[in-house]
């Protein structure tokens, strides 16, 4: 799950390079009343997206989760790094970030709900809508890799019922990718390799 420095780097830039248009374009820092909450709960406010997380952040987690399936499974086909599909899922997140927030949604956004005091993120808002996005996307590659380092052994499975996952037999897991056996060893490697 690591990044190399440059893709560290250019992960950096994308963050950077949003909360950089979003300054340009006149959005503020940090909430204009002149403080930064951890939390801001109250939807219907003026400080609503204004502060590090609020009721959206959650939709950002879920955004970190459905990139994260979506370059999983364009990595089936095209190979991709963990490090190339976050810079990619960046890319998207920053880009959301910044059209949100662009005058022609603001308005639209003000037209069809009660948020009439409502004017954009502000930018300490839209970089922590990144991050949870990022956070989301590295807890879900830490867990499929968690998942595959305790995994048990082929001995301690044959007692139980997803054993049958592993037994010659079961190459219909790997859609016809290998085939069986007598010693079940392709479909062990077919599993290992469909488990990435």
């Amino acid at each position: 799950m690591k990044l190399s420095r440059t893709q560290a780097l250019l992960a950096l830039g994308i963050v950077a390079a949003a909360a950089a248009i979003l300054l340009l374009v006149g959005h503020p820092l940090i909430c204009k009343c002149g403080y930064v909450k951890l939390w801001h709960g109250v939807v219907v406010s003026s400080e609503n997206s204004q502060h590090i997380s609020d009721w959206y952040s959650p939709s950002h987690v879920i955004h970190g989760f459905l990139f994260y399936a979506l370059f999983w499974l364009i990595g089936r086909w095209i190979p991709l790094s963990f490090g190339a599909r976050l810079l990619l899922a960046l890319l998207v997140e920053g880009s959301w970030e910044v059209i949100e927030n662009t005058d022609y949604l603001i308005n639209r956004y003000r037209g069809i709900t009660v948020s009439l005091d409502y004017y954009g993120d502000s930018v300490i808002n839209s970089v922590s809508d990144i991050l949870f996005m990022v956070l989301a996307s590295s807890l879900r590659r830490a867990s499929r890799s968690g998942l595959r380092w305790q995994s048990p052994s082929r001995s301690s499975l044959s007692s139980d019922i997803s054993s049958a996952t592993i037994s010659p037999s079961t190459s219909l897991c790997c859609y016809g990718r290998c085939r069986p056996s007598s010693t079940g060893r392709r479909a062990d490697e077919c599993l290992a390799k469909a488990r990435r």
